[in-house]
């Protein structure tokens, strides 16, 4: 690399606009079709095509692709979400050199609205590794606001409860996420007359319950998740649900599910599978059992820390549907505790290893990039 300039703030800029062009051919090169691809970050040396989240929204066409540097910042818009894009953060926990989240907040008033609103044009639309941080009334980052379908969260984390709000959704899929509002609403699917159908939560860790409402017309479906919740509600008026190959390490999902189906779970406290209530069913189901995890502290919450991997001679090994391992880590979809989006190159590290340039002279950077932590 020739510099004529070596100002720290140049050579910062110029780095940063080097690496993001880098990433951004990989991409092309690896062969996913997103349309266009936008580079955005909201760091004050700038460094990508859009300096904020807004820009890059308003000048988007349906199916481009927004790339979200990792700043640690909030991203906000003014408005509703109501353009079918792709979204790619750097995940919820990334392995790297200055590790620095893809944080969304979301405010549209001056009134301190602060939560991601989706609109019926958001259908189609996918996010990949993104904090979503806003919260609206003490409880909600996420608020559907019109009847939206086909959106696809992974490897996304969530701060406060996602609200279908008494609306209609179809086909929508969390895959590899944390919802970390503790001991609280995690997911709320109240109404009586919205119909929220083929909704699935994918190898998913939970720190609070759900909320059914009594709502007649959902059908959701937990499979291969995670629940550290330390209250005795992890399910709160929920009708016509499928559990399956999932872990319940600090409560017995005793009651509030009704007309529900468990399968091949395994819970730590004893208790009577299926769970009490009107209309269940299931069979496979371990009570009374630990997992043995291969770090966690029994009682506690969800943690960056915290390894749900099974140990050897773990009774979850091999007894899940398929024969597949019950918990995060097993069926197909590749969870990871590091949260790194599966679909793009990691950069690690970028350390310069000259002490000084001269005009027109030699730049040596040592750049490590490698593909996404899958474990």
């Amino acid at each position: 690399m020739r510099l004529i300039f070596c100002h720290k703030e140049q050579l910062k800029l110029l780095l940063m606009k080097t690496f993001i062009g880098i990433l951004t051919s990989i991409l092309i090169l690896s062969g996913n079709s997103w349309a266009t691809v936008r580079t955005v970050s909201n760091d004050p040396a700038g460094g990508a095509q859009h300096a904020t989240l807004q820009a890059a929204y308003t000048a988007a066409a349906a199916g481009d692709t927004l790339l979200l540097e990792g700043t640690g910042l909030n991203y906000s818009l003014s408005e509703f979400w109501a353009k079918n894009l792709v979204v790619v953060g750097i995940g919820f926990n990334p392995q790297k050199q200055n590790p620095r989240r893809s944080q969304i907040q979301y405010a549209w008033n001056a009134g301190g609205v602060a939560m991601f609103g989706i609109n019926t044009n958001a259908g189609g639309s996918k996010f990949y590794g993104i904090e979503f941080t806003g919260n609206y009334g003490g409880n909600t980052t996420i608020q559907l606001y019109s009847t939206t379908n086909n959106i696809l969260f992974e490897d996304c984390k969530f701060n406060f409860m996602v609200n279908f709000a008494n609306i209609s959704a179809n086909n929508w899929v969390f895959r590899n996420c944390i919802f970390d509002f503790n001991n609280g609403f995690n997911v709320n699917v109240n109404g009586t007359t919205a119909l929220i159908s083929n909704v699935l939560f994918s190898n998913c860790v939970f720190d609070g319950y759900i909320e059914g409402s009594s709502n007649l017309n959902v059908n959701l479906t937990f499979d291969h998740c995670l629940f550290l919740n330390t209250t005795t509600t992890t399910f709160s008026n929920l009708q016509f649900a499928t559990i399956s190959n999932s872990i319940f390490m600090n409560g017995f999902p005793c009651c509030g599910a009704t007309n529900s189906v468990f399968n091949n779970n395994l819970s730590r406290i004893a208790g009577t599978f299926p769970p009490s209530g009107t209309g269940n069913s299931g069979t496979g189901n371990i009570s009374g059992s630990d997992p043995t995890f291969t770090s966690y502290s029994v009682g506690t919450l969800y943690a960056t820390t915290n390894n749900y991997q099974l140990l050897p001679g773990s009774p979850a090994i091999g007894m899940g549907t398929g024969g597949s391992d019950i918990g995060v880590h097993g069926g197909g979809s590749g969870f990871s505790r590091f949260g790194e989006v599966l679909h793009t190159p990691i950069v690690r590290a970028v350390n310069i290893q000259n002490t000084s340039v001269a005009p027109n002279g030699t730049l040596n950077v040592n750049v490590n990039i490698t593909k996404p932590n899958d474990n």
